[in-house]
């Protein structure tokens, strides 16, 4: 990607009909959580994947031969309040630590995975922004580390480290329905070399899944 493409990408932004072709057919960092685990079966341990990873291949596998995303692309509207909160609780983040926060794009891990991450943090930090229920997000406000987050969201985070090469990574959940001390939270997640090798392993196992199944269906 070239210096104009990276900046065309920057203004367009998530969501946009760029991004969701950057996505498309691709293992991302929000969904790795997917491939993550053992199966318990004979007939799941032949290819490494549990019940859940391999759903999650058949999307990657049907947007591939169609060209068309997953059903599970559909934004609510719980989930489109969530967005638009995103530049509020970014522009308090950056408030609160004095420090500016970069637009991010879509990075490519290989040629099968990437991710997004909300924003960069100086050379080498990431951030990730959830604006959750109220009652999620004074849950998360009692989170003192990493391990207590919720898995799809540790995972997401670790990709996205990952993916972008960043050294660690700021949490933060936002809801402005609460007081003005509640509203912010951020939790410090720094990057773990063995998820990172875990999280390779498993996108080499189903990207061999995928390839297996593409060829059976082209031959």
């Amino acid at each position: 990607m070239d210096a104009f493409d990276f900046e065309l990408r920057q203004a367009q932004g998530q969501r946009s009909e760029t991004w969701i072709q950057d996505r498309l057919g691709k293992f991302t960092a929000s969904e790795i959580h997917r491939i993550i685990g053992e199966p318990k079966s004979a007939q799941n341990k032949e290819h490494g994947l549990t019940d859940a990873a391999q759903k999650y291949c058949w999307e990657k596998i049907g947007e591939r031969l169609s060209g068309v995303p997953a059903s599970n692309e559909f934004v609510n509207e719980h989930m489109m309040r969530g967005i638009e909160l995103e530049s509020v609780a970014r522009a308090e983040f950056e408030k609160l630590m004095n420090h500016p926060i970069i637009d991010a794009v879509f990075v490519p891990f290989t040629d099968c995975a990437g991710g997004s991450p909300d924003g960069y943090y100086g050379h080498k930090g990431i951030i990730e922004i959830k604006c959750p229920d109220t009652d999620t997000h004074l849950q998360y406000r009692l989170m003192t580390e990493p391990n207590d987050l919720p898995k799809a969201y540790y995972w997401q985070i670790q990709a996205n480290l990952l993916f972008t090469a960043s050294d660690f990574c700021y949490f933060i959940s936002y809801d402005d329905r609460v007081s003005n001390e509640l509203r912010l939270f951020a939790l410090y997640v720094e990057a773990n070399e063995e998820a990172h090798a875990e999280i390779v392993r498993k996108i080499e196992q189903a990207e061999t899944f995928c390839r297996k199944m593409i060829n059976q269906l082209t031959a």
